[in-house]
């Protein structure tokens, strides 16, 4: 029996560790034990675990004469010995002790028994460090990750198309490559190779003088893979269809909106993408927060001359503000329905309901058509109109000369509650009628209208965020208004620079 407390007192797990207790059990009618027999308790069993984890005393260590197990093998060989590497550029250094990133909690002086392993295997090993460090390298959120394959049975692997695969999807999904001819690319990937993907964030030097691991994603199985890559395709697909816009959407554009502090440890925007390959449920919580975040690090201002900004360098600078806003809801759309897509978000108040307003018009139609498109609630409709009558203000002061749009200071770009949305409606009364002579009175008291109905500040049904109230407030603001070049965004020159 084992005490849970005792045991976790003595066990430090990592961060998203957690510890499973296994047992196994068997029968066998060929040795005539027909009920499930605990394998601990079969004849010979300790001395099996003994031999294979060099326990006994044929595993003699420090003498090479004697028969010792190889770790990374299974197989017993003459030529065991602790593990002795020459590069210090190398995945293999995660079992070494200058490094310890997996012996930090052993006993420096038992390394020889924390990791033997025999000297030709060693070669073999150096040689598939070279090769992965050199071929399958993959930037996610800024940092630079190796990327390795789990088998099932090597032995049934088509290593060529298997590494291969791995290379093109992973641009798929990391790079600014668009998705092409992706069906004939998982034809040939899938079939008869079940395997798993782990990404190793590398932490090195200018000159490659050690290899460390700061972060793990682990055991993305290759449907999971797939279905994520597919995911994203159609959503591409659609986009460019529905919204006529040029503009690709993928884990390295939403690493852009993403904004990640500089000189620190913590990458959220990692985070983020590691909790989605490793099939977490996210709340979307986090992403309005961060899509607050990112207008707020635009209307800083504080960006260099190459357009990077000082505290954010995965920030770039946008055209105007107006495009920024354009694309930041854009890209948050995207991901809050590629995550829905994927059955990944939690917290989801876009319930199905039949929208109130009927109206034959194109302009009409294309609204509701991205109601749908976008499980937009009826909550969150009232604010798209809302934000409509916060354009329509903006436009008209800059047709009045006020091209600062002094309006969009209203705004609270952390968050704005019930209240301050109320106060937010008020306001933009007085100033339809501060600028009535050019504004289309018909069309703003239309929004008025579709607002009050949809949005009742006072009922505590679906009450959405702070944050989400800014969100769906400049989706119906930024409507229509597609920066579709979006090239100070994907400067593939300046990321190589960096």
């Amino acid at each position: 029996k084992l005490d849970e407390k005792i045991l976790m007192k003595n066990i430090s797990l990592e961060k998203k560790e957690e510890i499973a207790i296994i047992t196994s059990s068997v029968k066998s009618h060929k040795h005539s034990f027909f009920n499930p027999q605990p394998i601990a308790l079969l004849k010979n069993y300790s001395m099996f675990i003994e031999k294979y984890f060099g326990l006994g005393e044929s595993a003699v260590i420090g003498n090479n004469n004697k028969i010792k197990l190889c770790y990374s093998t299974g197989k017993e060989s003459q030529d065991v010995d602790i593990l002795n590497l020459k590069s210090r550029y190398n995945i293999n250094k995660l079992f070494v002790t200058e490094t310890k990133n997996y012996f930090i909690k052993f006993k420096e002086k038992n390394s020889s028994k924390n990791y033997q392993i025999s000297k030709v295997i060693q070669s073999f090993l150096d040689l598939g460090s070279i090769f992965l460090l050199e071929k399958y390298e993959v930037k996610i959120a800024g940092i630079n990750h190796i990327v390795i394959p789990t088998f099932l049975n090597s032995t049934a692997i088509e290593f060529d198309m298997v590494f291969d695969g791995i290379n093109k999807n992973t641009d798929l999904l990391f790079n600014h490559k668009k998705i092409i001819n992706i069906d004939t690319i998982f034809s040939d990937w899938i079939p008869n190779n079940i395997f798993w993907l782990n990404f190793l964030s590398i932490d090195t030097d200018k000159k490659k003088n050690y290899f460390k691991i700061s972060e793990e994603i682990k055991d993305i199985s290759t449907p999971w893979f797939v279905k994520i890559i597919k995911t994203l395709k159609k959503l591409n697909d659609d986009i460019s269809y529905n919204y006529n816009s040029n503009a690709f959407y993928n884990f390295y554009t939403f690493y852009k909106y993403i904004p990640v502090k500089t000189g620190i440890n913590k990458n959220e925007a990692l985070e983020l993408f590691g909790d989605i390959f490793e099939h977490r449920i996210i709340d979307k919580q986090i992403l309005f927060k961060h899509f607050t975040k990112y207008l707020i690090v635009q209307r800083s201002k504080q960006f260099d001359n190459k357009g990077n900004h000082r505290s954010y360098s995965n920030i770039r600078e946008q055209n105007n503000f107006d495009y920024a806003i354009s694309n930041d809801v854009l890209n948050y759309l995207v991901f809050l329905k590629f995550l829905k897509e994927i059955k990944l978000i939690n917290n989801n108040n876009m319930e199905n309901n039949k929208d109130l307003q009927k109206s034959g018009s194109d302009y009409n139609t294309r609204i509701q058509n991205f109601f749908a498109d976008m499980d937009y609630s009826v909550r969150q409709k009232g604010l798209f109109y809302l934000g409509r009558v916060l354009s329509q203000v903006a436009y008209a002061q800059v047709q009045s000369n006020h091209v600062t749009k002094p309006v969009m200071n209203k705004l609270n770009y952390n968050g704005m509650d019930n209240n301050s949305v109320k106060r937010l409606y008020l306001d933009l009364q007085d100033k339809v009628r501060q600028y009535v002579t050019k504004i289309n009175l018909t069309s703003v008291e239309f929004d008025f209208a579709r607002f009050t109905e949809y949005f009742n500040p006072n009922s505590d049904d679906n009450v959405l965020t702070p944050e989400e109230n800014v969100f769906f407030i400049l989706s119906g603001y930024s409507f229509g208004l597609i920066d579709s070049g979006n090239s100070n965004d994907t400067n593939e020159e300046n990321d190589k620079e960096k």
